[in-house]
């Protein structure tokens, strides 16, 4: 069983700049991501912000990808390939980014709508957002990673979604995925109990109806096997000394340009002051 990593000051120095940079690029492209943009388009877009801030594409050649992001649309799971497939009215959008700065990973994704989306689409994306949310106020030295992924599953439930993928989340660093590989279903996840220095990310994907996988016409690309819609958002969290600071929160956060605002009623209830 692999360590997970308890990162010193200039580990985490190093963390929290690639966090920033992957956060900024997205924030960056928030007003390209409009109704007939194609998304090899974004891709590009990104790939030159990227190099701007004298960083790498943390995609680019991973497992054989050849894009700097991956664009998934609509009932797309993950791994959505870039191309010359134009963004509708009603369509929803999650694009995953990872950068790679002096050695060390940034990662995160979030999902934007294109134009207005129906109610259940709607539903979903505020759904995914609260449920990360939830997570992460959990976060804190001695609280056990089973807590965190009860507390996600639960709000899944209670939301009346369901958890696309068994895996919520993965440690982070000088690699992109390193332990701990957080799982819903808490006997899959190693649980120890969290430590200053760690670093992981949370990205709980939900849909609404099954959570059957398959593999896209692409060849590469995850899908629903229903064609239901998936949303998921991302963040990188630090552990802090008394709690947690989230590295790729963006200054957008509750603009309903980029962020969903929150529905502080239901963060109350799975709040870890609340919990039940």
């Amino acid at each position: 069983m692999r360590e997970i990593a308890i990162h010193d000051d200039n580990g985490l120095k190093h963390i929290r700049v690639a966090a920033g940079i992957a956060s900024s690029v997205l924030d960056w492209l928030i007003p390209h991501v409009i109704e007939g943009v194609t998304t090899e388009f974004l891709d590009l877009l990104c790939r030159q912000k990227i190099a701007a801030n004298q960083a790498e594409p943390g995609y680019l050649g991973y497992r054989g990808f050849d894009k700097a992001i991956y664009t998934s649309v609509n009932d797309v799971v993950s791994r959505g390939r870039p191309d010359n497939r134009e963004l509708r009215q009603g369509d929803v959008l999650n694009i995953d980014l990872a950068v790679v700065k002096d050695g060390w990973f940034g990662h995160t994704s979030r999902m934007f709508s294109i134009g207005e989306v129906d109610p259940v689409k709607e539903h979903l994306i505020d759904s995914a957002y609260t449920t990360l949310l939830v997570g992460i106020s959990h976060i804190k030295p001695g609280v056990a990673f089973s807590t965190i992924s009860h507390a996600i599953d639960d709000a899944v439930k209670r939301l009346e979604c369901h958890l696309a993928v068994k895996c919520i989340g993965h440690g982070i660093g000088a690699a992109m995925h390193t332990p701990p590989f957080i799982m819903v279903d808490s006997l899959l996840t190693q649980d120890v109990v969290l430590q200053k220095g760690m670093v992981f990310t949370l990205d709980p994907v939900l849909s609404t109806g099954s959570s059957q996988l398959g593999i896209g016409s692409d060849g590469i690309s995850i899908v629903n096997v229903a064609q239901s819609p998936v949303a998921h958002w991302e963040h990188m969290v630090e552990v802090t000394e008394e709690s947690y600071s989230i590295l790729t929160a963006s200054f957008r956060e509750g603009d309903t340009l980029g962020y969903p605002v929150i529905n502080q009623t239901l963060f109350d209830f799975w709040s870890p002051n609340q919990y039940r």
